[in-house]
């Protein structure tokens, strides 16, 4: 098979409340998620949760982004993004100017009010988005039990 596997590191709120922290989440993630082709070693996985996205992010949809941030803030205005807020909330919103001096955002959504006036600590910003059912997610441990108990899961 050509392709690899990507660390999923948990969900991003598309309207949900999300678990766990993404600083308690293992380097190489909960899970893996197998994409069919090659990528740059730099991403890693989240599961969105919620609808406030809809009809652009269904629940369940997996995105792909870069680890590390990659381009100022000004830059994502107006982009989807996968972010952290500075007091640990993650989502996929809209990122559009929140203050003048542009230290905070406003964070928009298709089916929601607006988080007004935050201020971000990460932006991960969109390699691709896959609906759930497209990708095979991998259980990092556990020979046949855990993949038989990941695909029971499902």
């Amino acid at each position: 098979d050509v392709g690899m596997n990507i660390p999923l590191m948990g969900f991003l709120g598309g309207g949900a409340i999300i678990e766990p922290d993404y600083e308690q989440v293992p380097l190489d993630g909960l899970e893996q998620v197998w994409v069919p082709f090659e990528v740059p070693d730099d991403l890693i996985a989240f599961e969105v949760r919620g609808s406030s996205m809809l009809p652009q992010f269904r629940d369940g949809t997996i995105i792909i982004v870069y680890r590390e941030q990659r381009r100022a803030l000004e830059s994502f205005y107006g982009e989807e993004a996968a972010v952290l807020t500075e007091d640990g909330r993650r989502f996929i919103k809209t990122i559009m100017r929140g203050s003048e001096d542009g230290s905070l955002v406003t964070l928009t959504s298709w089916n929601a009010e607006p988080i007004e006036r935050v201020r971000l600590t990460w932006i991960g910003e969109l390699f691709s988005v896959f609906p759930r059912a497209t990708l095979r997610r991998v259980a990092k441990q556990g020979g046949i039990q855990g993949r038989l108990h990941m695909k029971a899961g499902e």
